[in-house]
């Protein structure tokens, strides 16, 4: 199933959300514990600070327990649990033992953005196969940029009676319209502030990347190297040829 992406005007909604943490480096990586940051991977993390970048690594378990801490306190009641991808997932993966989660209805649902260079054309999903209706739902995804992505599932789910109790992410950037729509219950571990340059897109800047999203961006966005080549390294290939060595041995050793 297709399902075309919502655009909203900024300038037209308001601010309203919770975050615990704020983070002014201008390069951030979400460690999902996918691949191991050996001393290969931490080469490619200097490259880019190289570039001139302030990179900081942040652990997805650290964010994990600060969300499962936030929807503790905040006594909201759910029957469900979405994750958002294989980002969502990955999150999941680090609190799903905790009691808070204990027989509740869990859906890892597909929920890919389709790219046409570095356009969006919309998500492609297989939320319907799952017929998902009057629930209360936790909504988990593992970082958050323009906020589109969680915004248009939500407004999918809520037309069919389900209701959103909590959206809850590790990283969200500042500048994200989610932040911006008067949802109170989106909770972020961590706010990524924007930079200081206004004119910058907020989906691509500050550059916020899961380690998955790094190392394999390409499988779901054909061009994504290309267009990380051209926004954060001046059309320089030195990062994109050092990340893909590195992944075709990672590939052999598997």
């Amino acid at each position: 199933m297709l399902v075309k992406e919502k655009k909203y005007n900024i300038a037209d909604l308001t601010y309203d959300s919770n975050h615990l943490l704020k983070n002014n480096n201008n390069f951030i990586i979400l460690d999902d514990k996918t691949i191991e940051i050996d001393e290969n991977v931490k080469k490619i993390f200097s490259l880019i600070e190289s570039y001139g970048y302030k990179l900081d690594i942040v652990d997805i378990e650290q964010m994990a327990e600060i969300i499962i801490k936030r929807v503790k306190e905040s006594n909201i009641v759910f029957d469900s649990v979405i994750t958002v991808g294989t980002g969502g997932l990955q999150l999941y993966k680090s609190i799903k033992n905790n009691p808070l989660l204990k027989d509740k209805n869990i859906y890892n649902i597909k929920w890919n953005r389709l790219w046409q260079k570095d356009k969006s054309l919309g998500f492609e999903t297989d939320l319907e196969k799952y017929k998902i209706s009057n629930k209360t739902i936790l909504l988990l995804e593992d970082v958050i940029a323009s906020g589109n992505t969680l915004w248009t599932l939500k407004e999918e789910l809520e037309s069919s009676n389900n209701k959103i109790q909590m959206v809850a992410c590790a990283l969200i950037q500042e500048s994200s319209s989610l932040l911006r729509k008067s949802f109170s219950n989106t909770f972020s571990s961590m706010m990524i502030c924007k930079p200081s340059t206004e004119e910058l897109d907020p989906f691509w800047y500050p550059p916020i990347y899961s380690l998955r999203h790094l190392f394999y961006g390409d499988e779901e966005m054909e061009q994504f190297y290309e267009t990380l080549n051209e926004k954060y390294f001046n059309n320089d290939k030195l990062v994109e040829t050092n990340i893909k060595a590195l992944r075709r041995s990672l590939n052999d050793k598997r």
